[in-house]
């Protein structure tokens, strides 16, 4: 067995530090202007994180993961739309979206959007007025 000296074990735990906090955290993956891959946690009745970047003009992959009790959706509005309650919502203005899933389930989707700021909701009856609802910034 090898003794790590104090000076050894003080790199050692920081890479192990490191190491652990890169693997991710509570809030999911939000994006970034080059990211290529999104990871958006449906609970009963928010998203998380509920807020995400990506790049414009460019494929970008949404997985929608139900962890709540109840079926989810992850609607993207068109551009320039934003509603304040669910007695405003027609299918018309949704630009893109993942449909109902099951609870313990997930489904993903390609997107590729111009550059703006988008409003996602779950679609769902009640479930956007009980505050399920996010921004989707799509940069230049």
């Amino acid at each position: 067995m090898r003794v790590l000296r104090s000076g050894q074990f003080i790199v050692a735990a920081g890479l192990a530090v490191l190491f652990v906090g890169g693997c991710g955290d509570d809030d999911g993956n939000a994006g970034g202007a080059d990211a290529t891959e999104i990871t958006v946690e449906a609970g009963d009745f928010n998203f998380k994180p509920s807020e995400w970047q990506v790049a414009a003009d460019t494929d970008v992959t949404v997985t929608l993961e139900n962890e709540g009790l109840n079926e989810h959706e992850w609607a993207v509005l068109t551009l320039g739309t934003e509603i304040s309650s669910e007695d405003e919502f027609i299918e018309d203005i949704v630009e893109l979206e993942i449909e109902k899933i099951d609870p313990d389930t997930s489904d993903s989707i390609t997107i590729n959007l111009p550059a703006g700021t988008y409003q996602v909701i779950c679609a769902l009856d009640g479930h956007f007025d009980a505050g399920m609802e996010g921004t989707l910034t799509v940069g230049a």
